[in-house]
């Protein structure tokens, strides 16, 4: 995920302001912790979910977990491998004549929905999981690259 892209979300939404934001930059470079876990640091948010929850708002989603979560085999057979792989996707659920629900590492990357669109031929809606859960749960069920 784009750092400043995502930097930016909690700017708009008035939670931060851009001094902060240099801070917390400058704060990952030196202790290399993800953004969630600087914003927590710096009081931003109290924990991983509250982040990905303002992510699912801002691209209009909602935040799920994946820790226990395993989808049937043939919502995961609309995806290959290599498909899950390159797009950072985690199919959710298929839902006939409308189209695959799916987990994105990135979902602030639009780019990566239109990809995907044109990849599998599906419509694609997004539900937001935390990037960590969605790059475990590809790797559980389609391998490591």
């Amino acid at each position: 995920m784009d750092t400043d892209v995502a930097l930016d979300v909690f700017i708009n939404n008035g939670m931060m302001d851009t001094s902060v934001s240099k801070d917390v930059k400058e704060e990952m470079a030196n202790s290399g912790k993800e953004l969630w876990e600087t914003l927590i640091d710096f009081g931003v948010i109290s924990s991983p979910e509250d982040f990905w929850n303002i992510i699912a708002t801002e691209v209009g989603a909602q935040y799920i977990s994946l820790a226990d979560f395993a989808p049937p085999e043939d919502v995961i057979a609309k995806l290959t491998p290599a498909q899950a792989r390159m797009h950072g996707a985690f199919p959710i659920e298929y839902r006939s004549g409308e189209g695959l629900y799916v987990c994105l590492e990135d979902p602030l990357n639009p780019q990566t929905v239109d990809d995907l669109r044109a990849a599998t031929g599906y419509d694609i809606y997004l539900y937001v999981a935390a990037d960590y859960e969605v790059r475990a749960r590809i790797t559980e069920f389609y391998g490591g690259a």
